[in-house]
C-alpha cells in the first residue's frame, strides 16, 4: 500500500480518498513500516525528510526529496530555505 502510493504520484489524501482507506489508518501503518511518525506528529517544525542534493553540474540544484525530484537555482533555493 505505501508502495502503491508513491508509484500513484497521487497525494496520500487523494490516494486514501481513492481507495476507500482512512488517511489515519495510512499513517498509522506507515509509521509501523517505516518509522516515520503518524499525521498528526508531523509538522513542518518538527518534522526532517532525507534529502539527498545531486552534483551540481549546471546552474541547476537538484534536491530528491521523498521519492521526488526538485530543481531550482541555488538563488531560488536560499530563498524556498528562508521562506521555511
Amino acid at each position: 500500500m505505501i508502495d502503491d502510493q508513491k508509484n500513484s504520484h497521487l497525494t496520500i489524501k487523494k490516494y486514501c480518498d481513492i481507495n476507500h482507506i482512512a488517511e489515519s489508518s495510512f499513517y498509522k501503518n506507515k509509521a509501523k513500516l517505516t518509522g516515520v511518525s503518524s499525521k498528526s506528529d508531523r509538522n513542518m517544525h518538527s518534522h526532517f525528510i532525507p534529502a539527498v542534493l545531486t552534483d551540481k553540474m549546471t546552474d541547476m540544484i537538484t534536491l530528491k526529496l521523498d521519492g521526488y525530484e526538485i530543481s531550482c537555482t541555488e538563488d531560488v533555493l536560499r530563498k524556498i530555505v528562508k521562506a521555511l
